[in-house]
């Protein structure tokens, strides 16, 4: 929803067809982040697995990363619950993969990504 300055009504910028895996649809957005330079949101589609896309004014989003089918994995390609989403200045894709644990990078354009931080829970003995 966008809201302009003491509006109290919105307008829907992306999603609102309801819960789904299709490309008009999101499935539990938890995170966003605008990139201005794009006028895109970059969101952290959770249960859908994927990081996805959506252009202001554009009625579809544009997967990014993660699975288009809501598949759910821990390789370099598949997301689990990603969380959070963030870009640096030259496009590189920063994930807080949630159920896996771990922050994925991915190059600008590339479906394969790194793993460069990773939740090691320690046991007391």
């Amino acid at each position: 929803m966008r809201y302009l300055f003491c509006a109290l009504s919105g307008t829907v910028v992306a999603g609102g067809n309801g819960q789904g895996l299709t490309n008009t649809q999101l499935n539990f957005p938890i995170g966003l982040y605008f990139d201005s330079s794009s006028n895109s949101l970059f969101i952290a589609n959770s249960v859908s697995h994927n990081i996805v896309r959506w252009v202001i004014g554009a009625t579809t989003w544009i997967l990014i990363v993660g699975s288009i089918s809501g598949t759910a994995g821990s390789t370099s390609i598949l997301l689990n619950q990603p969380h959070d989403v963030m870009l640096d200045p030259i496009g590189n894709v920063y994930v807080a993969d949630g159920f896996n644990n771990r922050i994925q990078f991915f190059l600008n354009d590339q479906p394969n990504g790194t793993t460069i931080a990773v939740l090691v829970q320690l046991l007391a003995l």
